[in-house]
């Protein structure tokens, strides 16, 4: 193999796929989902779940770089309409 067919196989290798990326974003979103949702049945509030469980789905499921801070601030906004809904806990308790 030459320098030439090095170089563009590392190129290719280091190329991320949208489709890849796309299938993974949607997975993780899936997964940390399902996870609040279980900490609400749970009785703990959101805001008590919320890094635990990103920082927990980030060690199963990988996100590149790039999509990170995407999908973290779609999750905020999905996590903001959700505690409508599921109001903390503690804060009813006065």
């Amino acid at each position: 193999m030459n320098n030439s067919s090095v170089a563009t196989e590392l190129f290719q290798v280091e190329r991320h796929d949208p489709v890849r990326d796309a299938e993974e974003r949607g997975t993780f979103r899936t997964e940390f989902e399902r996870a609040i949702s279980q900490c609400i049945k749970w009785g703990f509030s959101i805001e008590e779940c919320f890094g635990m469980i990103w920082e927990e789905t980030l060690e199963k499921i990988t996100l590149s770089e790039d999509s990170q801070p995407h999908v973290y601030n779609e999750l905020i906004e999905w996590a903001k309409h959700q505690a409508n809904y599921h109001p903390s806990p503690h804060k009813s308790r006065g």
